[in-house]
């Protein structure tokens, strides 16, 4: 079995327990979900992005990982929000090149987290610096749009792997998580409203009139009753979308959690939260890293 191979650009770190220098790392979880798709997994190293075309062309694919922020001058905004972290002008450049170049050639490729953000700035849209309502340590029930690649390459019916409905849990326990207990639950009617109504006018329902009809939450976003659970750790969002993008995966209170191109090359996922964490249990989650690994396949014959 000759096993595709994909590239997983590494993430700076300063330390690591195993060495006394400063190091390059992916997550064990990535390598492992790639791995067990069927996919050989690359790690490279983010540095001179003018040459990442040439480096990538040896790759049938390409996973684009979590990470720290993006710096905000990346998509035009000069103003730093306090909440900002781990920011890299290295690494920034480097996924950029590395994202720009698969969608000029084709290459299959899989964002998450801090990947999908990536994506949506290379095709110069904007993130919303620090959301009003964290997504962090949390599972959350994520609703696809019907007909979606990510809905194609999850196959699910609308529960996840265990069976049971989608619900809010806690990452580190699992417990499912009460109304009063969910991120934004503190959020009087007032906030929520707003909330509601800028989601709406972004999504094009306010403009459209769903918002005003009372169709806003189902009609506007037009998407299937299918949900998976989706494991979240993020407090960026993306706020104007790049050109050609389209949502098609929302969480409850309105947070774009998946997007594809409306034409694009070859096979391009990008979801906000990480389907590593549940790949090995999650047929749904691992469906993602099953379409990547065949995509790259073909794109290798």
């Amino acid at each position: 079995m000759t096993r595709p191979l994909i590239a997983l650009p590494c993430r700076f770190a300063e330390r690591t327990s195993a060495l006394r220098y400063a190091a390059e790392v992916t997550a064990r979880a990535l390598a492992e979900a790639v791995y067990r798709a069927g996919g050989e997994p690359f790690m490279m190293h983010p540095a001179e992005p003018e040459h990442a075309a040439e480096r990538l062309e040896r790759c049938d694919g390409l996973l684009l990982p979590g990470g720290g922020d993006l710096a905000p001058h990346t998509y035009g905004e000069a103003d730093v929000h306090e909440q900002v972290y781990d920011v890299d002008d290295a690494q920034d450049a480097f996924d950029l090149a590395a994202i720009r170049y698969a969608l000029r050639s084709g290459l299959p490729t899989l964002a998450v987290c801090r990947g999908m953000q990536v994506l949506n700035v290379a095709l110069g849209g904007t993130l919303t610096q620090d959301m009003p309502t964290h997504h962090r340590h949390v599972v959350h029930p994520v609703r696809l749009r019907e007909g979606s690649a990510v809905a194609a390459a999850m196959g699910t019916g609308g529960q996840g792997a265990a069976g049971r409905e989608a619900a809010w849990r806690d990452a580190a326990t699992g417990a499912e998580m009460s109304d009063a207990d969910r991120p934004g639950a503190d959020r009087t009617r007032a906030d929520r409203t707003r909330a509601d109504r800028l989601g709406a006018y972004r999504s094009g329902a306010y403009r459209s009139g769903a918002y005003r009809s009372g169709a806003y939450r189902l009609s506007a976003y037009r998407l299937s009753a299918e949900k998976v659970e989706a494991s979240c750790y993020h407090h960026q969002s993306l706020d104007r979308l790049g050109r050609g993008l389209t949502v098609t995966a929302r969480a409850a209170d309105g947070t774009v959690e998946a997007v594809e191109l409306r034409e694009s090359k070859g096979l391009l996922l990008a979801v906000q939260w990480h389907p590593e964490d549940t790949a090995a249990t999650d047929e749904a989650q691992h469906g993602l890293f099953t379409t990547l690994a065949e995509a790259a396949s073909r794109h290798h014959a």
